[in-house]
């Protein structure tokens, strides 16, 4: 009798050994998922940076740009109805740098107008 109850034991205990090798199992794929996942979104933030730096270096270059030739002299009338330095904006000019040089112009209201009026307020 006693081994019956040894072997009916180790049945018992190869079935548990079973069911945590399984879980074991489902558990390192699951793992490995989200290491991939990881991996994923590790590149992605590695572009987003990337992206972020061009972007940065070429708004300081705008606006390094944009310090050097739009300030006006010391001399120089302050009337918001004349443009810095004799620059006038034209076609080339983006939404953003004709709202920034009407902003440094005073005027206000900004937000809504197109290209096209920002050009007729500047021009």
């Amino acid at each position: 009798m006693a081994a019956k109850k040894k072997s009916a034991t180790e049945k018992q205990l190869k079935g548990e050994v079973k069911k945590l090798r399984a879980k074991l199992e489902r558990a390192d794929a699951k793992a490995r998922r989200w290491k991939n996942r990881a991996r994923q979104n590790e590149k992605v933030t590695a572009e987003s940076q990337a992206t972020v730096k061009k972007l940065r270096k070429r708004l300081e270059g705008e606006s390094a740009g944009r310090s050097s030739s739009a300030q006006p002299p010391a001399s120089a009338s302050t009337s918001t109805s004349t443009s810095n330095n004799g620059v006038t904006p034209d076609e080339s000019w983006t939404v953003v740098r004709l709202r920034s040089e009407a902003q440094s112009r005073g005027l206000t209201g900004l937000s809504g107008k197109s290209k096209a009026q920002l050009l007729e307020l500047l021009g």
